[in-house]
């Protein structure tokens, strides 16, 4: 009877290497969302979300809350990160079961951030902190600017379901500059700081004329 022989160290190692491979291809891996959408604008209204952000520039733990209002974080020191006082900032959850939770910072002071809507159940949660969009930098030039009835329009939701509109006024001479419409008066007044633009959130732009921009990176 002729006895097999038995396989070689290099077809061990081999076997060994394929079956890494293969474990690799059974397993989920999960990242972090990236990239961009480009959106076509069309004449009319155009519901636009936006996922292009700023850099992170503050990242921790939430070790404890003051329900309905402020955010503690004991290793952090606001002031420092954030400066004294400022533009808006976004914080976002990234796990536990607020993950992916959204909310606007306003104030801080050394390790507490003011917001609304806070609960329990934020404790213990990993979060980071960006600087929100301003109009400027998600827009640029690229509506159409003009008088208050002939330039596009940007309407941008407030608490309560009410919608402040921006538009692009083009000055006699120099560059265009932003202006709102207030939601009770359609009075324009100039925005002396382009109002921010809550990370993650959809706005409304109203193409009034087709223009030379058509389309929209977010």
């Amino acid at each position: 009877m002729r006895r097999k022989k038995p396989p070689s160290l290099a077809a061990i190692v081999l076997g060994f290497c394929f079956l890494l491979i293969a474990n690799s291809f059974a397993q989920t891996i999960y990242t972090a969302s990236s990239g961009y959408t480009r959106k076509t604008l069309e004449v009319g209204f155009n519901f636009v979300g936006l996922t292009l952000h700023n850099p992170v520039v503050a990242s921790g733990t939430i070790d404890s809350v003051t329900v309905a209002t402020t955010l503690t974080d004991d290793d952090a020191n606001f002031v420092t990160t954030l400066g004294a006082a400022g533009p808006l900032y976004i914080l976002r959850i990234l796990d536990g079961t607020l993950s992916g939770t959204v909310v606007e910072i306003a104030s801080w002071s050394d390790n507490d951030l003011t917001t609304m809507g806070v609960t329990n159940d934020f404790v213990g949660s990993s979060y980071e902190i960006r600087k929100a969009v301003t109009i400027g930098e998600q827009f640029g030039t690229l509506l159409g600017s003009g008088s208050q009835t002939a330039a596009d329009i940007l309407w941008i939701p407030q608490p309560g379901g009410a919608y402040n509109r921006y538009f692009l006024f083009q000055v006699l001479f120099g560059s265009p500059e932003w202006q709102i419409i207030g939601n009770t008066t359609e009075i324009a007044s100039t925005v002396p700081d382009p109002a921010a633009v809550e990370l993650g959130s959809a706005v409304f732009i109203q193409r009034v004329g087709t223009g030379t921009n058509g389309s929209l990176l977010t």
